[in-house]
């Protein structure tokens, strides 16, 4: 639960603030954490 949690709040972050490469990095960051 807590991942998909962060995967959305990865998601609405992007939305909000569209920034490709550091979304990208935060992203793998949270992939990384729920890996």
């Amino acid at each position: 639960l807590a991942a998909g949690a962060d995967c959305v709040s990865a998601v609405s972050d992007f939305i909000a603030h569209p920034d490709p490469e550091g979304q990208v990095r935060a992203w793998l960051a949270v992939t990384r954490a729920a890996a």
